[in-house]
């Protein structure tokens, strides 16, 4: 049986519904990316967090939006059938397009039709053959580090689009930097989540449509979630303005400096968002730890407790292979790690020390040594 894949997509067919585009409308201002594999997609779309359903996709799809994103998750508020059905009748409008009364049209596939099951790479399998039977028309993947990218690079069919968390606060530069350089597009989470301190030299226009203008102008595709539809307007219509040079700058500088205690540093998907080296620890690194198992492994820092003894503290569980543990840790730090599989009985698996000599973001494949420790 095949694997599902871990997320059901909306599959947008082409960039308009069966509604013609007014080349004055905000629809002829919204900035396009072209995919690795020639399809073009917008860069704004509709989020589909936070609870919206069928009647605020309708009016997204009305005012204009031609990218609906979704998951197979009650988390976070989606309602997958609301939208998937929002978006299924919209699709009604392909006859019209066909018939030539309408410019294009949007359609939607549902991918699974049962729970995941497996690993991720199981669930990648079933999108590669999903992608050859016309099925889905690119796949993409959130939550990406260097380290998951790299396994993603030696994959039959590569992402196109990856979704990272973006805010002013935690640009991801470095991994954005890095796909650009492969044609991938950044997707972000989170940009209109925070509290953020921009004062824009364009004082009529709204925070979440500067920070939108912001973010596709870096070439980063924007999904808004909202249930309201002046809101989604709003949204919608944020590109008919040009933040100045001084605005773009003020926004850029924010990156790696959040509201909080000085010197703090802040992670996210394993991109380190650095302040001024001058008022973080010299000591303190980021510790990335893969299991390379086929069972789960527990994560536990070693307490020394005199010169002989030591007592292990729980910091985590990779439940499956290729799960990963990211900690924040600091030079000297030792952790071990065991197989809390049920045949295991917490056998002794790795261990690892923690040198700052080798760089303040470290990765560790963990494997079964036990025989050598």
């Amino acid at each position: 049986m095949r694997t599902c894949p871990l997320v059901t997509t909306l599959l947008i067919k082409q960039l308009a519904s069966g509604i013609a585009i007014d080349e004055s409308s905000p629809a002829a201002l919204v900035p396009t990316f072209t995919l690795a594999n020639n399809i073009t997609i917008p860069l704004i779309g509709l989020g589909s967090a936070s609870g919206v359903g069928y009647l605020h996709v309708d009016s997204a799809i009305k005012a204009g939006y031609r990218f609906i994103d979704t998951a197979q998750s009650a988390s976070w508020g989606y309602k997958e059938h609301e939208v998937g059905n929002a978006v299924f009748d919209a699709k009604r409008r392909w006859e019209d397009w066909k018939n030539g009364d309408a410019d294009d049209y949007v359609c939607w596939e549902g991918v699974c039709d049962h729970e995941p099951e497996g690993t991720w790479e199981d669930s990648w399998k079933a999108l590669e053959e999903a992608y050859d039977d016309g099925i889905v028309r690119s796949i993409g993947i959130c939550d990406v580090d260097d380290y998951l990218l790299d396994r993603l690079l030696t994959k039959r069919i590569k992402p196109t689009i990856i979704q990272n968390w973006l805010d002013p606060y935690h640009q991801d530069k470095k991994l954005r930097e890095r796909i650009a350089d492969i044609n991938m597009q950044h997707e972000e989470k989170g940009l209109l989540e925070g509290k953020f301190y921009i004062k824009p030299t364009a004082p009529l226009e709204l925070i979440p449509q500067v920070l939108i203008n912001w973010a596709t102008q870096q070439g980063v595709m924007v999904l808004p979630a909202s249930t309201k539809i002046s809101h989604q307007e709003d949204n919608f219509n944020s590109f008919a303005f040009v933040l100045t040079q001084e605005d773009i700058d003020a926004i850029d500088s924010l990156d790696g400096h959040p509201p909080g205690k000085r010197g703090q540093r802040s992670f996210h998907n394993g991109n380190e968002q650095g302040l001024d080296s001058s008022t973080v620890d010299p000591n303190k690194v980021e510790v990335h730890f893969i299991n390379e198992n086929n069972k789960p492994v527990q994560v536990y820092w070693v307490q020394k407790e005199g010169s002989n003894k030591e007592k292990h503290i729980l910091m985590g569980e990779m439940t499956k292979l290729a799960d990963k543990v990211t900690l924040d840790s600091f030079h000297g730090h030792e952790f071990v790690f065991k197989d809390s599989s049920a045949s295991g009985d917490g056998r002794l698996l790795h261990r690892v020390s923690v040198d700052r000599d080798e760089g303040r973001r470290q990765y560790f494949k963990i494997t079964d040594l036990n025989g050598e420790l």
